[in-house]
């Protein structure tokens, strides 16, 4: 691929939520990226969302079609939880990059496999942990990486909502669903990224749905090398939070909300907040507006175009789903887990 060409995205399940008020924004508004395909399992739906863009966008009823499309580069995954590894296997085998959505599998064996075979095709997989890609979340890790508390010694994150009954695939088990794989999953990213390292051991205990078997509530303590803790907490039946803490030894930085609420791409670019403690002192900093989403996939587009810019990697995606499955099993047996 040239340098200088746009990345030519195809959406694999176009009629999701998220594809349709996040990512297709996104891809529009990026510089290097451009939508060229989109696929659901009805055709007419496939085409509804296309001639709303325009005539250059492919429509596919079927993903197979778009998976053999020569004009698309890479492919986003919002499918359900259940469907990531075929899906995902099957686009990486004829070449494309791929982004999929979180959890990346139903498990670390599923993980592994998606892992490998981008490395056996040459191709990119990211999963995607868009928060990641907000000014306000570079500037934290910034912080973090540069000592600015010390040695990180706490980690304590917190996402919880009151799950509407009509999203039926996160109260589906058989699909993934659950607050530990749906929400909890970015609070283990968290506590992982802000440690720079994988848990030890971790102790978790879940509350679950009696009809429907997933778990509505989890908490989890994570225990890191050197003594590091990692408190989480996921639940689809409490007021919202998306919160974390990362506590060190000269400082610590809370965040009130790290997914932030804008969706809409150039509308919708939106500042971040934090508190920054040390020395006795706290201070409110704003970071510069941004969209997660349109930097999202204005990495993963860079990358696949050469360019040396942050992406979480395949790697990442898989030491995440290990670090579920032992939170899950340890709910479940309530035993102490290894990871």
């Amino acid at each position: 691929m040239g340098e200088t060409r746009k990345v030519r995205w195809g959406i694999i399940g176009a009629t999701a939520r998220i594809a349709q008020s996040a990512i297709i924004p996104a891809i529009l508004a990026c510089e290097n990226a451009e939508l060229t395909a989109v696929a659901s399992r009805s055709r007419e739906r496939a085409q509804e969302i296309a001639g709303k863009i325009g005539p250059e966008v492919a429509a596919y009823g079927d993903y197979d079609s778009l998976i053999a499309d020569a004009n698309v580069d890479a492919v986003y995954l919002p499918l359900p939880n259940n469907l990531h590894l075929g899906w995902a296997v099957e686009a990486m085998n004829n070449g494309k990059h791929v982004l999929c959505e979180k959890p990346l599998a139903l498990n670390a064996v599923e993980a592994e496999e998606m892992a490998e075979t981008a490395e056996a095709n040459g191709v990119l997989l990211s999963e995607a942990f868009m928060y990641c890609y907000h000014p306000m979340q570079t500037e934290v890790a910034g912080l973090v990486r540069r000592g600015a508390l010390g040695e990180v010694r706490l980690v304590r994150a917190s996402f919880s909502y009151r799950q509407p009954e009509e999203e039926y695939s996160r109260r589906d088990l058989s699909m993934g669903g659950g607050a530990l794989f749906e929400i909890g999953c970015y609070c283990l990213h968290i506590a992982r990224q802000a440690f720079g390292t994988e848990p030890i051991v971790v102790t978790a205990k879940s509350l679950y749905d009696p009809q429907l078997e997933i778990d509505t509530t989890t908490t989890a303590l994570m225990e890191f090398p050197e003594g590091g803790m990692a408190l989480i907490d996921c639940s689809f039946s409490q007021t919202q939070r998306v919160a974390y803490e990362i506590v060190g030894s000269s400082g610590s930085i809370y965040v009130s909300r790290f997914l932030l609420s804008s969706q809409v791409v150039g509308i919708g670019m939106e500042a971040g907040e934090y508190c920054l403690s040390q020395e006795g002192q706290t201070f409110l900093h704003q970071s510069p507006p941004g969209n997660m989403y349109l930097g999202e996939i204005d990495a993963m587009s860079r990358r696949i175009r050469g360019e040396a810019v942050f992406l979480l990697p395949a790697d990442d995606g898989v030491g995440n789903m290990r670090v579920l499955d032992a939170v899950a099993t340890s709910a479940r047996t309530g035993q102490k887990v290894i990871v």
